[in-house]
């Protein structure tokens, strides 16, 4: 089996980091490049604050916004997610050795089903994430990125602790 293509989904967790030294280990071993992803999940920054999916512009506690203002809201959402993507790959970056090709991505979405959604974009060989980190109740409840992923995508998926 060839892994031309390995995909980190990185979020600054220690686990994230973990998979991120695997995967670079692994393109060493097999020459593949290591593609980072970022997943700027909008509604992590926004919904426990302003009562609304950016997303899907559905309001649940802000009705009274202007048009404008929130064109303008959202799009600074969307800017400081980028900024925030672009700071945690700026570190890993930097330790990449020489000889190892890799790509730095940043997708605006819901973690488990954008990381799907660029596993089959990027054409992806293999999936190396860290787990979530929860504790076994709050998994039950919200579900895990990591196990979303694996249900979801048919190239073999590793997680690191």
């Amino acid at each position: 089996m060839e892994m031309k293509k390995i995909l980190v989904p990185i979020d600054g967790s220690e686990p994230s980091k973990n998979a991120f030294k695997l995967a670079l280990a692994l393109a060493s071993k097999m020459d593949s490049e290591v593609i980072l992803l970022n997943v700027a999940d909008v509604n992590e920054m926004t919904y426990p604050v302003e009562q609304f999916d950016i997303l899907t512009d559905s309001y649940f506690g802000k009705k009274d916004m202007p048009a404008g203002e929130y064109k303008d809201y959202r799009a600074d959402v969307f800017k400081a997610a980028n900024e925030k993507g672009n700071e945690l790959t700026r570190e890993l970056v930097e330790q990449i050795p020489e000889g190892i090709t890799y790509t730095v991505t940043t997708k605006i979405g819901t973690p488990g089903p954008t990381i799907v959604r660029a596993v089959k974009e990027l054409e992806a060989d293999i999936v190396v994430m860290g787990n979530s980190g929860k504790g076994a109740l709050s998994s039950f409840v919200t579900g895990s990125v990591s196990q979303y992923v694996m249900h979801h995508v048919e190239c073999p998926v590793t997680i690191v602790k």
